[in-house]
């Protein structure tokens, strides 16, 4: 009974050494054969740009180009202000009634002071027209005779994906 006992505990330690002999082979022949891979992965870059015209008079077709490399959403603030003569000192005057603007409304939706492009942006592309035009009122009070209206656009973009991020980060879908 001893010598069946330790046939077996022969046997047992005979099939653990060529199971790792046969482990350590085939690890060697994975590390022979197997080419190496590299994962490359490019973060987004998130980037935009304002394009507009202006003819001394009057600012139109205000757009903005998604200059990243990932799609993505595109909101505006638009920042109306009076400026003296020589168009350098802000005068503080209120801006409420005192200009015309022309908006795309079909393409743009407002919110909280923003104006939200309703599409994703591809990278390169171009958002629609925000602001057709855009000038002071012709009829206004003497206060502002001679002054200089100016109308600063302010733009933000947001990676379209997930639309979780573009809701949390603004509070608001731009998509609905």
């Amino acid at each position: 009974m001893k010598k069946q006992s330790k046939s077996r505990v022969l046997l047992v330690v005979i099939l653990i050494v060529a199971g790792l002999m046969l482990v350590n082979k085939t690890q060697a022949w994975l590390l022979a054969k197997t080419e190496e891979r590299a994962n490359q992965f490019t973060v987004g870059k998130v980037a935009h740009e304002i394009e507009e015209e202006f003819d001394q008079t009057q600012k139109t077709n205000v757009k903005v180009t998604n200059t990243g490399n990932t799609d993505a959403f595109i909101r505006v603030k638009l920042v109306p202000q009076w400026l003296d003569e020589t168009a350098t000192k802000s005068l503080g005057l209120a801006t409420a009634n005192t200009y015309e603007i022309v908006f795309n409304e079909v393409d743009w939706i407002e919110s909280g002071g923003f104006w939200y492009c309703r599409q994703s942006v591809a990278a390169g592309a171009q958002t629609p027209i925000l602001v057709k035009s855009t000038k002071p009122k012709a009829q206004l009070a003497e206060e502002y005779k001679g002054k200089v209206f100016t109308l600063e656009v302010v733009a933000q973009s947001v990676q379209s994906s997930p639309i979780e991020a573009v809701t949390e980060l603004w509070g608001f879908d731009p998509s609905k």
